[in-house]
């Protein structure tokens, strides 16, 4: 496996002067290196790439590059971390301050209850105070019915970040993986996710926009009366996801529903 060097993580910033024409091949070039045969290419921001969270390389640093340099984004997480919000807070802040006819938006969940009302509070904040939206996915077939582990489909971890120049047409990198937006899953856990890149001719990208409206068809805006809703409820329900803090080796093993 070839040595991955630290360029390998910076955003996807197409040079001002290449059109679409000169943007083609070098992601051509750089898919071919990643997929197909291994080579020197000078367009290392293009291949596909493999982020683990190892020396160095992590899920927080790839957002906060890729928000200092495009144009909108998506992100559809199922869960989120008051201090993953935090850490990341003046990224998204300065993603809104250099965008002003941009967009950003933040798909997540209840899942578990393991999104506490402090975490979407945090959320609305930032959603006043950004042009960043966010939305809480609510199947339109279970909206009267309890939802359980099982029953819960939303359970995805994806970014995807839009890359416009002068002259070309949009270019995407799109991170599919197993981090959620917290601390451990953006920095410590050897979480395992793959970026790659597509322009908006590609199949690629068809099928994350098709996702992305099917993911507001199901979702519902975050507003005061959601979460009011939602803090009682939360009220009414242990978290179903408790880390234990000490482990017996003599108890069973139970598989989860996940």
């Amino acid at each position: 496996m070839p040595d991955v060097n630290a360029s390998a993580l910076s955003p996807l910033t197409p040079n001002r002067s290449d059109g679409q024409d000169e943007v083609r091949p070098s992601l051509v070039e750089a898919l071919v290196s990643g997929f197909v045969e291994s080579h020197e290419t000078t367009h290392a921001d293009l291949e596909p790439m493999l982020i683990s969270n190892e020396s160095g390389h992590t899920m927080e640093r790839a957002i906060k590059d890729e928000l200092g340099s495009s144009r909108s984004f998506d992100m559809s997480v199922a869960f989120i971390s008051r201090d993953a919000l935090f850490r990341l807070k003046q990224y998204f802040l300065d993603f809104s301050g250099s965008n002003p006819h941009g967009s950003g938006r933040i798909f997540t969940s209840t899942l578990n209850y393991f999104n506490s009302p402090d975490v979407f509070r945090e959320l609305l904040q930032l959603q006043a105070a950004t042009n960043i939206t966010v939305r809480v996915w609510q199947s339109i077939s279970a909206q009267h019915v309890q939802q359980t582990i099982t029953s819960y489909r939303y359970h995805p971890k994806g970014y995807i970040f839009r890359h416009t120049s002068d002259a070309a047409k949009p270019l995407y990198s799109a991170y599919v993986g197993s981090s959620n937006l917290t601390t451990n899953a953006l920095n410590t856990n050897r979480d395992w996710n793959l970026r790659v890149s597509t322009l908006e001719q590609g199949g690629l990208y068809h099928q994350l926009s098709s996702e992305i409206d099917a993911q507001l068809e199901e979702s519902v805006p975050l507003t005061d009366d959601w979460l009011a809703e939602y803090e009682r409820d939360f009220q009414r329900h242990p978290q179903l996801l408790q880390i234990p803090t000490r482990i017996d080796p003599h108890s069973p093993i139970v598989p989860n529903a996940m």
